[in-house]
């Protein structure tokens, strides 16, 4: 059994693990597209019969076979925290969670190998015949995503294409064009992940900071107000919406929100509020 579960283990981060190397087989992340579902389909019909076959072999061999069972409930338990089924954790399937969850799986299916050592040789061959299949499949589809690993250009049009929906897509692949001096782009792209989710403030921040860099403060201050209304602990945030309202000249509006941030213990805000109250003084002394 110890040889089975070493093999069975090692085959398993083999075929799910997908850097270091980029070689390896299955890499899950470009074959499921994280979309958000809305109503019941295939997805979810074919994860409520992975479910209940899943059950049926730990009730079957809940006595003959404890190892097997033991296995499948390890691998459950492991699993359900990060699911999203009880609580919303906001993870979506990665290597941090399947390390636990595999050694359950690994566990059962080396239990399930002694079994098969016992079978008649047709089973057997059968078996191994379906290893290689599942193997040889592996080993294509790793070859055929290999050019998308060329580069981060290919990398994130080809995530744009897997997952269409997906608004962190778009904000990578924002990232990825500002940092290639691309700022229009970037900013048409982070358009349109704020149209596909439109609370996340680390989008929204980045949008507002790339319209301001692009002297656009009037277009700046909605997404940066947006930022600072779902988490007001943004400094960063916090300080270009104050920039962009002095220079639309809403002074008032400019101090009430870096007061904000004195109140909540950052310092820095002292002197734009000292630059706001000199702006204010010169306003009202004019003729």
């Amino acid at each position: 059994p110890g040889c089975f579960f070493l093999f069975f283990y090692f085959l398993f981060f083999f075929l799910m693990i997908r850097r270091p190397p980029r070689s390896t087989l299955f890499p899950y992340t470009t074959l499921f597209r994280s979309d958000r579902a809305t109503a019941f389909g295939i997805p979810q019909a074919l994860g409520v019969l992975l479910i209940i076959i899943v059950g049926a072999v730990i009730w079957r061999t809940w006595s003959r076979r404890p190892a097997i069972a033991f296995g499948g409930c390890f691998m459950i338990l492991t699993l359900l925290p990060v699911s999203n089924l009880v609580v919303t954790t906001g993870i979506v399937l990665a290597e941090r969670t399947l390390f636990l969850p595999s050694m359950g799986l690994v566990l059962g299916l080396a239990a399930a190998g002694t079994v098969l050592a016992r079978t008649p040789a047709f089973v057997r061959l059968s078996a191994a015949t379906a290893l290689l299949v599942l193997l040889g499949t592996g080993a294509w589809w790793s070859a055929r995503r290999q050019p998308v690993w060329y580069d981060n250009e290919r990398l994130f049009r080809q995530t744009l294409t897997d997952a269409p929906n997906n608004y962190r897509g778009y904000w990578l692949w924002s990232r990825h064009l500002r940092a290639e001096g691309r700022v229009d782009e970037a900013i048409e792209a982070l358009l349109l992940s704020t149209e596909l989710y439109v609370n996340d403030p680390v989008v929204l921040e980045d949008l507002g900071q790339l319209q301001r860099e692009r002297g656009r403060c009037g277009l700046a201050l909605e997404p940066l107000e947006r930022a600072l209304a779902i988490d007001s602990t943004r400094v960063i945030a916090r300080a270009r919406l104050v920039q962009c309202l002095i220079r639309v000249g809403d002074l008032a509006s400019a101090r009430q929100v870096a007061e904000a941030g004195l109140a909540q213990g950052d310092s820095g805000f002292a002197r734009p509020i000292a630059k706001i109250d000199s702006l204010l003084t010169e306003r009202d002394s004019a003729p």
